[in-house]
C-alpha cells in the first residue's frame, strides 16, 4: 500500500518523493545512492540555482524560480488564506509553523 499524505490541495506520494535507487558509481564503482523521482528533481532544481549564483545570476529571480519549480514538482501552489484558514481548523499545528515562521525570518 502507497502511503500519501495530503496538505491543503495537494495530495502527495511519500514513495514518489523519498525513492532512491543503489547503483555503482561511474567514478570509483562503490554503491551510491541515486535519488530518483520528486525528490531528485527538487535536488536538481537547487543544484540549477547554485550553479546560476556561481554564475553570477540574479540570485533573487533564480530563488524565485526555483521554488516555483519545486512548488510544481511537489504538486503545492498558494492560495490566499489557505494556511491561515488551514491553522484556525487545527490550532495544534499553528505553533509549530509560527515557530518555523519565526526561523525563516532569522
Amino acid at each position: 500500500m502507497t502511503k500519501k499524505t495530503r496538505f491543503l490541495s495537494a495530495e502527495i506520494n511519500l514513495a514518489d518523493v523519498f525513492k532512491t535507487e543503489t547503483t555503482k558509481c561511474p567514478t570509483c564503482g562503490g554503491d551510491t545512492i541515486e535519488r530518483t523521482g520528486q525528490l531528485a528533481a527538487v535536488y536538481r532544481t537547487i543544484n540549477a540555482f547554485y550553479l546560476a549564483l556561481d554564475r553570477g545570476e540574479n540570485a533573487l529571480i533564480f530563488q524565485n524560480k526555483a521554488f516555483r519549480e519545486i512548488e510544481n514538482l511537489l504538486g503545492l501552489h498558494w492560495e490566499s488564506g489557505a494556511m491561515t484558514e488551514h491553522l484556525r481548523k487545527h490550532s495544534k499545528l499553528k505553533e509549530m509553523y509560527e515557530q518555523q515562521l519565526e526561523e525563516l525570518r532569522r
